[in-house]
């Protein structure tokens, strides 16, 4: 029998720390709305599986690594049936980044958190049954690599921009939703749905830690259908709010277009809810994660030589527009891949729960990575997690390597590696079932 269990705890940071996901330092000054951690426990026949998802832009692999293990070892469960997803804020304190320090003591009360959020998911466990519905939901996220008119790709080249000629591809549009029964306790709604998490930068000109658009999708759901929401962004690596060939869309903006999206989202959801919804078939808990090395880029002299000149400059380049920060990225990049042995390490997991799977990938995946994931799934029900389990960079599909745009260019892998995370998920979760 099948049982779930819900917790949800507070990860605010103080004030003063270092908002990671932009290229300008940032320090928070005021929080606008809180950050949390959400916990899903998940047994059947004793074996347990716990899904964490946090209000974050990502976590480093090794504190994800940390975190996994102080986790399984508390409620006791073999560390890869732990998932840690994030939902990519871009106004949350830096637990990823290595260029800045983190904040060791905010890592450590996080693993305490996590720890005790898992217990509590453990303990809430009771009799549950599942059920999958999906909407689509076009019109609130857009494609953020635009083919140009002189042939080239650009990331977010402006709004009405007129040399834009169409985007590079269309974002997966599916908003799925697990609704989860539970006897005697609040249901619970688990989320699938990719778009970047930046819509919100600051607040009257203040540095403010936000969850961003997952956070009010939640806040929207709960308070609509009298449930707990759980968010677990999609690859959404090219995927961001903004329609770069409409002029009028700089009318929204800020708080305004944060609210926007997580109110379309949560329409989606509250639709899909409301409706006739399929059972998902009860069955085992299994996991499954893999460590793949990666080949790295290898730049030449020429290039080194030019990135080393770039970061003279620094200077010039930060808080500048999208092809600046995309200049100064990618030469700090290729200056670290330089003094590696040529690979890389990236995670990918996979999840199952009866006729429920997810599969996480460590990471920024395109968005094509998830829907050919799911288009080859053979389960009732397929999430595919962003930033799940560490957190390697972008992994762009290899027909992006073919032109200029910030992700392909800051990617530290050599082409392919998006197919490669397709293959690698794609067993595993075979290997599952």
């Amino acid at each position: 029998m099948l049982k779930v269990g819900y917790s949800k705890c507070d990860i605010t940071p103080q004030l003063g720390c270092y908002l990671q996901g932009h290229n300008k330092l940032r320090y928070a000054v005021l929080v606008h709305d809180k950050l949390y951690l959400r916990a899903v426990a998940f047994e059947n026949e004793g074996d347990m599986a716990f899904m964490l998802c946090y209000d974050l832009c990502g976590m480093h692999t090794k504190v994800s690594n940390d975190i996994r293990a102080a986790v399984a070892a508390y409620v006791g469960c073999p560390a890869e049936n732990v998932f840690l997803s994030c939902t990519h804020t871009h106004t949350g304190p830096n637990v990823a980044n290595m260029t800045h320090d983190f904040d060791e003591s905010y890592v450590q009360v996080l693993t305490s958190l996590s720890m005790h959020a898992a217990g509590l998911a453990k303990t809430d466990m009771v009799a549950s049954q599942m059920f999958i519905g999906s909407r689509e939901l076009k019109g609130a996220s857009f494609c953020r690599r635009y083919l140009m008119k002189d042939g080239s790709a650009r990331t977010n080249p402006g709004i009405g921009n007129p040399d834009i000629l169409r985007p590079m591809n269309d974002p997966d549009y599916q908003v799925q939703v697990l609704k989860i029964l539970r006897n005697g306790a609040r249901d619970l709604a688990l989320v699938n749905f990719g778009c970047h998490a930046d819509s919100i930068k600051n607040v009257d000109g203040l540095d403010a830690i936000s969850a961003d658009w997952p956070g009010v999708t939640c806040n929207a759901v709960e308070g609509a259908l009298d449930v707990e929401c759980v968010l677990f962004n999609g690859p959404c690596g090219d995927v961001a709010q903004r329609n770069q060939m409409d002029p009028s869309d700089n009318a929204v903006a800020g708080w305004n277009r944060t609210v926007k999206l997580g109110r379309a989202v949560a329409g989606a959801v509250i639709s899909a809810y409301g409706e006739f919804m399929t059972p998902v078939a009860e069955g085992p808990i299994k996991a499954e994660v893999k460590v793949l090395n990666i080949p790295l880029k290898r730049p030449t002299e020429e290039e080194l030589a030019r990135s080393r000149d770039i970061l003279e400059h620094e200077a010039d380049y930060v808080g500048g527009n999208m092809q600046k920060t995309t200049t100064l990225f990618e030469a700090k990049m290729l200056l670290a891949v330089a003094k590696t042995n040529g690979f890389a390490q990236a995670v990918v997991s996979a999840l199952r729960i009866g006729g429920f799977a997810a599969a996480g990938i460590s990471g920024e995946p395109f968005c094509e990575i998830g829907k050919q994931i799911k288009e080859k799934s053979n389960y009732d029900a397929q999430f595919v997690l962003y930033l799940t389990n560490g957190s390697a960079g972008y992994f762009p599909m290899k027909d992006a390597f073919e032109y200029d745009g910030y992700e392909a260019r800051t990617c530290k892998f050599q082409p392919g590696v998006g197919e490669l995370l397709v293959d690698n998920a794609l067993d595993l979760l075979y290997k599952l079932k």
